[in-house]
């Protein structure tokens, strides 16, 4: 259930983010337990969405100085949540 939740949030993500600007994600080993990091890329800025299931998704501004390990800005149950927030953070507010 879990690659399919983030899979979805891929797909969702690229929907709102492309053509001006593009999704890498990166998928843990363990595709229905592990944590998921999904980067989205557009205007110069950078969000990762985090998702897992047992934490639900995690949205950050991220910036070059950002290290390891560091907790997402923002944590959401509901992935149009999510969503919305890494959109508002890449459109600046």
């Amino acid at each position: 259930m879990s690659e399919r939740v983030a899979e979805m949030l891929v797909e969702l993500l690229r929907d709102r983010v492309e053509p001006a600007g593009y999704v890498v994600p990166d998928p843990p080993l363990d595709r229905e337990r592990g944590h998921w990091f999904i980067d989205v890329y557009a205007h110069g800025l950078r969000v990762t969405v985090e998702y897992k299931a047992t934490m639900g998704f995690g949205v950050s501004l991220r910036s070059d100085d950002v290290g390891f390990g560091e907790k997402p800005d923002m944590v959401f149950v509901h992935v149009e949540d999510a969503i919305d927030q890494a959109m508002a953070f890449l459109r600046g507010r």
